[in-house]
This record gives C-alpha cells, structure tokens and sequence, in this order.
C-alpha cells in the first residue's frame, strides 16, 4: 500500500478548501484504501505454500530480503482455508486462525 507521507504544510486556503497538495493526498488515500481494502476488510496477500515455506528459508538466513517477509500476514492459497492466516517472524512461520 502506499500511503502518501504528511506534509507540514497549510491544509486548507483563505477561503477554507483544501488546498491542492491536500486534496492530491486524501485523493491517494482513498484510492489506496479502496484498492486494498474490500468490502470485508483488509485482504492479506495469497501466497502457495512453496512461496510461503522459500520465504521462511530466506528470512531463517537472515538475508536482506527476509524484512519483505517478516511480519506480515500471508493466506495459504493451497490449503485455501480461509479462516487460517501465516506469518514469519524471526525466520520461524507461525499459524493463527480468525475467530
């Protein structure tokens, strides 16, 4: 997602508009809002098992790449449970499930 930086900046005009760096901004964030977010609520990333389990290689050696994947939150597209969430922390793959 990307969600653009504050500016420190006037955020409304003379005339109490937004100005047009503002409006710029709020314009981005909801269109990351809506394109991240679905009618049910934050949709996490589907990723194969494969994918999942080389991640957790990666982050287990500690290589550079493993912040891509450490801490966040990945859905198994092979066991397609959606109830059941992953996460790499520290290089270990951990499981949760929703309630």
């Amino acid at each position: 997602m990307d969600i653009p930086s504050y500016i420190p900046m006037k955020i409304v005009d003379e005339k109490g508009f937004l100005t047009a760096e503002w409006a710029n901004i709020f314009n981005q964030i909801i269109s990351q809002l809506q394109i991240n977010f679905g009618n049910e609520g934050l949709k996490p990333p589907g990723l194969t098992t494969d994918q999942i389990n080389e991640l957790v290689l990666i982050a287990a050696e500690g290589a550079a790449q493993a912040e891509v994947s450490n801490s966040n939150i990945f859905f198994d597209t092979t066991t397609n449970n959606s109830t059941s969430m992953k996460t790499i922390i520290n290089g270990t793959l951990y499981t949760f499930t929703l309630t």
